[in-house]
């Protein structure tokens, strides 16, 4: 299975149930192109999060619920209470 960009936004995010994290960390051990996408993802969300009206920005979109609420909607309780929000 090939891990397409949602799936390692995801994943980047900390969205997945940890039962399709650790199905997705297995396949980022053998494909060198997921892994090098997923690298690319860190550094410009690194990048991003360093200016400020980017960082309110992201903020304020994980306070919404996602765009494709039949996916990775059951994590977002969990998204919410690692940053400590009710």
């Amino acid at each position: 299975m090939k891990l397409d960009d949602y799936t390692l936004a995801a994943f980047l995010s900390g969205e997945l149930p940890s039962s399709k994290r650790s199905t997705v960390a297995a396949q980022l051990v053998q494909d060198a192109e997921a892994r090098e996408t997923l690298h690319l993802a860190c550094e410009a969300l690194a990048a991003a999060l360093q200016h400020g009206p980017v960082q309110r920005h992201l903020e304020d979109r994980a306070s919404r619920p996602p765009a494709r609420p039949h996916r990775l909607a059951g994590d977002r309780a969990a998204f919410r209470s690692r940053r400590g929000e009710a």
